[in-house]
């Protein structure tokens, strides 16, 4: 028998690799009214992120909002919500806040509304820290 025939297969992405962003890259992208830019971004996408649908914007802006206000992510479920006190904005390491993100869940158990808490709407400020970064644009900006 073949070895490789024992070993476990490995899943590809269809999704581009992200790369993260050193301090300066992200600090490049400060802007006092990102939400605004992101709420903006969501609606109409990119060319390469489509644009959200109107539930997933509903089910995300409210989380990003309390990110953004440093109000931390609560769950019925969790005794301890995520991230209380920190302001997350777009010169926040989101690939580290996402990390954080599934440890607090495998603490403090599954988001049993399939990542609606903090995976969902993580991953969208990851997309677009990127497609800003990727486009030389400060937080407001939109194609």
């Amino acid at each position: 028998t073949d070895e490789d025939d024992d070993a476990p297969r490995r899943r590809y992405s269809r999704r581009a690799t992200l790369q993260v962003l050193t301090d300066e890259q992200r600090a490049s992208l400060a802007d006092a009214k990102w939400l605004e830019g992101f709420e903006r971004w969501l609606r109409a996408g990119d060319g390469t992120t489509a644009p959200a649908s109107d539930s997933n914007i509903k089910r995300c802006m409210p989380q990003v909002r309390k990110l953004a206000a440093g109000a931390g992510l609560a769950y019925c479920g969790w005794s301890t919500p995520f991230l209380p006190g920190v302001k997350v904005d777009m010169t926040s390491d989101l690939i580290e806040i996402w990390h954080q993100g599934k440890d607090h869940e495998a603490r403090y158990g599954r988001d049993l509304g399939n990542g609606w808490v903090v995976n969902h709407p993580v991953k969208k400020l990851v997309l677009y820290q990127k497609y800003l970064h990727d486009k030389g644009q400060t937080a407001p900006v939109v194609a």
